[in-house]
């Protein structure tokens, strides 16, 4: 990283910080320079017995590889696979590593023997015995927090007995002379021009070199100490070294925090402070422009701001994202509980620790104001992640620095986390303007719980203060919210949007319907009531007649009930497992057109799902796990792999197949499964002359030699694959209307589609054979022929005459009764396998 230069430099900045008459004796002397020699020198990877082997041993290096991996592929934890990683990943996990453990490696430096020989760094043995411990401790802590630095670094040490008794040691000052002379060593002695172009940086780091080539710093004094320090440049920054400027307004700005920071830390304690305390202008674009000159162009302070902060989390973290469901609050408080027990389990890998959420909702007080609160026994949150991740919108905690250092290794376990866009928590806002976070990290002592109060929402600043509601011992984290109580009832209910019809839910029915597959315990409590389990860990393992119920909300329909659907559905529910075999969805084949499937995202209804009877999906019954398809939690792709839903599909029509199901239930099955992947033929329909019959009978008419016709989709793509078509009556050019069997008369056999539109509908009548579309309709009717000894042929035929329409005349449509119906067609054939 540096050279001896950088050494040299550090000690020339410490002298101009203490002037001429600070208060440092031979002793304190003689550890600021051993301190300064090995406090970088940890960069270098040479300082590893093991070098560069021994570093990626280490978790911080798999942290960082892991976090690389999901900046760059924009996936989770849980999605990277580090063994993919590319030779330019590892070298920048390398090089984070490193600089994220080199003040760990210092007390290793002074105290052991130099790389591969017997010679130590500090050689004098009694030096070494009894200082290099105090030496190795204040060259780490310059990477420590200020507070750490106080908790772990005493302010006196006394000399060794060899030594004068006045030479009294005050290490809080050789540390914070460190951190200050390293900070605003900044010129180009830290970056020589030779070096420069030796090694020629490109990207980010190339933006450090040269916003470093600064003149070393100038001391000004005035008559009241302390003084300042001023940092001028040797060349002008030209428009294309603009970025670099502005590295090096932030090293100032950094630098001048440090050098504050330090000067109320040592006058607080009676530490004889420094004679500047400040840079001159640090933080003034334009006024530093006078010092570190540009030409061509004008730094200002146009920094992108947000004035209403409240505004914008509404609109993007609240009804803006979300509409005007109010149970995405509830949902999202819930999720974020069982991300951090799903972390705590992960992190403490014990086989008795057992997740669970409380979820309670008080009576209404006498303004008609109800508490929603939600605790969980999961990881928690320090102070630092309080005022930190959890209020900064857009980021998530579960891929940041802050996860990294208070949970290391941590990121790089796979854990599985649902919150992923750092918005999810701003939805309280929705219904709440007075919230209360109190939380603890799992690994910190009760005294260290802290609450986060927002007072009106986002118009006043929230404010950190010892906890202020009481929270039971297993409890890490609890939110309330202060709710109105026609909030609290608008949440309490689901809703058929076909029949537009809103009906009341109990809590702890709600909660089964809300957490389909959640992989933890959920305990409710509404007012004075018992607190009950409303969803338990082990959902797999229980009745699944009563969470199929809860699930789908069946006491809630007023038309589309499934009870006498039960005897066979119950039968047929499978279990489909992730890739490491853990339970993600409970699904059985959908044999009606009722909409009885709930798409989950990490065990979480999905949004335009939850609370309403008639959004679920078609095609099957239960919960399939998905992933997000966006921050809203809509339903996007499956989350089993393609194989899995493809198999579980493919075992559904067998055992439908077994069962007494009626052709037009199977016809629908048909595509159902084949929409899934699976292979539908033990089941499969086909819709001839509207009437539902197996694909043996339409292999049978073929084999007989009679003619079968087809209607294909007319607007076919150039490319596209012919699509079985429905018969239909053209009233316009850009209208045409299905037919009822007593309007329509057909000529000969005509296999159609019984509607058209549904991807599940399209997939199932696409036109292919073989690698194709093995599981279509007419794949099917392929193998099939092919297994009897025949081959299945397409003749297309531009236009065909279907039948006649024997309905009503219209004037108004312009149609007439006996009106003949020609669509685009194929004739369907077969010819004997030679």
């Amino acid at each position: 990283m540096h050279d001896e230069n950088h050494l040299c430099a550090v000690w020339d900045r410490a002298h101009q910080l203490v002037g001429n008459d600070y208060d440092l004796n031979a002793l304190e002397c003689f550890i600021f320079g051993a301190v300064v020699i090995i406090h970088d020198t940890g960069h270098a990877l040479s300082t590893y017995r093991g070098g560069e082997r021994e570093l990626k041993q280490s978790v911080t290096y798999r942290d960082n590889l892991t976090k690389v991996l999901m900046d760059r592929t924009g996936g989770t934890s849980a999605d990277v696979d580090l063994s993919q990683a590319e030779p330019a990943d590892i070298k920048n996990a390398v090089f984070a590593t490193a600089r994220q453990l080199h003040a760990e490696q210092a007390p290793r430096i002074i105290s052991d023997p130099l790389y591969d020989t017997d010679q130590y760094l500090l050689d004098d043995e009694e030096l070494r015995t009894d200082l290099a411990d105090l030496i190795g401790q204040i060259a780490e802590s310059h990477n420590w927090s200020l507070a750490k630095v106080e908790q772990r670094i005493p302010q006196i040490q006394g000399a060794p007995g060899y030594l004068p008794p006045d030479w009294k040691v005050n290490p809080l000052k050789i540390a914070c002379l460190l951190r200050c002379a390293d900070a605003i060593q900044i010129d180009q002695r830290r970056t020589p021009h030779f070096q420069l172009a030796l090694h020629n940086p490109t990207g980010y780091s190339r933006l450090h070199w040269l916003a470093q080539q600064m003149a070393q710093p100038v001391v000004e004094v005035g008559s009241e100490a302390p003084g300042k320090l001023i940092f001028t440049s040797q060349r002008n920054f030209a428009l294309p070294d603009a970025d670099a400027w502005w590295v090096a307004y932030d090293l100032i700005s950094l630098a001048n925090k440090e050098l504050g920071d330090c000067y109320q830390f040592m006058k607080n304690r009676a530490i004889p402070i420094f004679i500047v305390d400040r840079i001159d202008v640090a933080g003034d674009p334009s006024k530093l422009a006078v010092h570190i000159r540009t030409t061509g162009w004008s730094p200002v302070k146009a920094e992108v701001k947000i004035s209403d902060v409240d505004n914008i989390v509404r609109l993007f973290g609240g009804f803006g994202l979300y509409g005007h469901d109010l149970i995405v609050p509830l949902r999202e408080l819930i999720q974020n509980a069982s991300d951090a027990i799903r972390a705590r389990r992960v992190h403490e890998e014990d086989e008795a620790y057992r997740g669970r959420i409380d979820v309670s909702i008080s009576d209404p007080d006498a303004d008609g104001i109800q508490t929603l609160s939600v605790e969980d026994n999961g990881i928690g949150m320090s102070e630092g992640v309080l005022v930190g991740p959890l209020l900064e919108f857009g980021k998530s905690f579960w891929n940041s620095d802050a996860l990294m250092r208070e949970f290391p290794g941590l990121i790089s376990s796979k854990i599985s986390q649902v919150g992923r866009y750092g918005i999810g928590f701003f939805s309280v806002f929705m219904v709440s303007d007075h919230i209360t976070v109190t939380s603890v990290n799992c690994k910190s002592s009760r005294e260290s719980v802290k609450s986060l109060i927002f007072r009106d929402a986002l118009k006043l600043r929230p404010i950190i203060a010892p906890a202020q509601t009481p929270m039971r011992a297993s409890v890490n984290t609890k939110i309330e919210l202060r709710v109105k109580r026609d909030r609290i009832e608008s949440m309490m209910t689901v809703f058929d949007r076909e029949q537009r019809e809103r009906d009341n839910i109990s809590l702890p029915d709600l909660i089964a319907h809300l957490c389909p597959t959640l992989d933890c315990d959920v305990y409710v409590k509404y007012g004075n009531q018992t607190s009950i389990c409303a969803h338990q860990q082990q959902w797999a393992e229980g009745d699944k007649a009563a969470w199929l119920d809860k699930v789908i909300l069946n006491s809630h329909r007023k038309h589309d009930t499934i009870s006498n659907y039960f005897s066979t559905v119950l039968g047929n529910l499978a279990i489909i497992p992730a890739s490491d075999g853990t339970p993600i969805g409970l699904a059985a084949i959908n044999t009606t057109n009722g909409s009885f499937g709930l798409d989950n995202i990490g065990g979480f209804a999905a949004g335009g799902h939850s609370r309403s009877v008639s959004s679920m999906s078609e095609a099957y019954i239960g919960s399939l796990r998905r992933e997000p398809d966006g921050p809203r939690r809509g339903a996007g792709t499956l989350l089993p792999s393609s194989e899995a839903i493809a198999a579980w599909a493919s075992d559904q029509a067998v055992k439908l197949s077994e069962q007494d199901v009626l052709p037009g239930n199977k016809y629908i099955a048909s595509m159902n499964i084949c929409m899934f992947g699976g292979d539908p033929l033990p089941i499969a329909t086909a819709l001839l002359n509207r009437d539902f019959v197996s694909i043996e009978a339409v292999a049978d008419m073929l084999i007989s030699g009679e003619d079968v016709f087809t209607p294909v989709n007319p607007r076919r793509e150039e490319g596209e694959l012919f699509e079985i078509d429905a018969i239909m009556l053209e009233i316009s050019s850009h209208h045409r209307s299905y037919l009822r069997p007593d309007e329509l008369h057909l000529y000969g056999k005509v296999l159609e589609a019984w509607n058209v539109g549904s991807h599940r509908e399209k997939r199932f009548h696409l036109i292919g054979i073989d690698q194709d579309m093995p599981n279509s309709l007419t794949g099917c009717l392929y193998r099939l022929c092919a297994q009897r000894g025949f081959s299945l042929n397409f003749e297309p035929l531009g236009s065909h005459t279907f039948g006649k329409y024997t309905g009503p005349s219209s004037e108004r449509d312009k149609i007439e009764s006996g009106k003949e119906i020609i669509q685009p067609a194929l004739k369907l054939t077969v010819s004997k396998h030679k």
